[in-house]
């Protein structure tokens, strides 16, 4: 675990500020140095985790070091550039796991999991933009996510949907939607919020333009300013609007009993944008909204009595219920055609051979047109 001084070292050289103002981030940060060698033997089967050496303070701030000097190398040439320092005598793997913990630290991506491994010969930049890519145009579902945002917040997604919310230290997994985890609907949120505000305050310091390229924001240590608004603008105004209290109180037992940054629950009055509203598109976290959207409108029955609703209101029944009606009806017409040939052939009989009042042929057959009637109104 780092020491104070190393946190004041961390704080100053990646972001340009002090401790307190990194929130819960160096929970993250200690956390990295001391456990991160475990999830090491996923990405190199044959190394044992007694022959490799710890992730320390100073090697990470090395690796950071060249991370930001050049983004575009891949992941091998940021491990050659490590080992072809003066005094350096740790293995291959010891570097590349130094690395890995390194992008984790600075931009809070993890990138040891399988299936979200910065590959050896995949450059930086290229790895950042596929875990988190931008979309060059919002669509449609994005565009109407973001307009209905207000049917998004925490409270309505709790008691209408029932869905929880969990943290993550991994930014790459913000507004992630699990509809199947095994507690039920999960909406996973980065929650580090002063840990976002630290970069774009870092971002601020070197005059960034709107939209730079996210090879020049990297060189900074940073993400690019669109993602870190949005991720910001995502929490603090659509899921948990300050002005929300029911909304609010959900993030307060977050913060208490789950563990979340309280920085969150802190009011800081930043804008999407300072000077237009593109910024509202959503380029980054767009689709993830949608999601979130579609799963509202198409969320599947929690018991017996919603599952008979749901297929009582399916196109599959509305149709078998359309073509009954059709049924029904051409019976009923063929029972009233029936009963009105019938009346005829009876005017008929009676105006040929009349009958007195009391015939018992003529009673019988007004009886059965009176069944017959009566069937055709049921």
């Amino acid at each position: 675990m780092a020491s104070n001084n190393d946190h004041e070292r961390v704080a100053d050289e990646l972001f340009g500020t002090v401790p307190p103002a990194l929130g819960l981030y160096f929970h993250v940060y200690d956390s990295l140095l001391v456990h991160k060698g475990d999830y090491v033997l996923p990405f190199e089967d044959s190394v044992s985790p007694a022959r490799i050496r710890p992730v320390t303070n100073d090697g990470l701030l090395e690796a950071a070091a060249v991370l930001r000097r050049d983004p575009a190398l891949t992941l091998d040439q940021t491990c050659e550039h490590l080992a072809a320092r003066p005094g350096r005598t740790s293995g291959t793997h010891e570097f590349r796991l130094t690395t890995l913990v390194s992008t984790q630290a600075v931009f809070m991506l993890d990138s040891t999991e399988p299936a979200e491994r910065w590959l050896p010969g995949e450059r930086f930049v290229d790895f950042v933009s596929r875990r988190i890519p931008e979309t060059a145009g919002i669509s449609a579902a994005a565009k109407s996510a973001v307009e209905n945002q207000r049917s998004m917040k925490a409270w309505k997604l709790r008691a209408r949907f029932r869905l929880l919310f969990k943290g993550t230290t991994n930014l790459a997994h913000h507004l992630l939607l699990d509809p199947l985890h095994p507690d039920g609907p999960t909406l996973y949120i980065f929650h580090y919020t002063a840990f976002l505000r630290a970069q774009l305050g870092r971002l601020h310091q070197h005059k960034v333009q709107k939209d730079p390229d996210t090879l020049a924001c990297l060189k900074l240590g940073c993400l690019p300013p669109r993602l870190i608004i949005e991720t910001l603008h995502s929490i603090q105004t659509i899921l948990f609007h300050f002005s929300d209290h029911r909304s609010s109180r959900i993030l307060e037992r977050l913060i208490t009993k789950q563990g979340f940054d309280d920085d969150c629950a802190q009011i800081h009055g930043y804008k999407m944008s300072a000077d237009d509203g593109d910024m509202m598109e959503y380029r980054y976290w767009g689709e993830r909204l949608a999601a979130l959207q579609a799963f509202m409108r198409e969320r599947p029955p929690r018991n017996g009595f919603e599952r008979w609703i749901k297929w009582q209101t399916s196109e599959s029944n509305a149709f078998a219920l359309a073509l009954a009606a059709l049924l029904i009806s051409v019976v009923v017409g063929f029972l009233g055609l029936a009963v009105a040939a019938l009346q005829t052939w009876i005017a008929w009989e009676a105006w040929t051979a009349p009958v007195s009042n009391d015939d018992d042929t003529l009673a019988t057959l007004r009886e059965i047109v009176d069944l017959l009637r009566d069937q055709a109104r049921r």
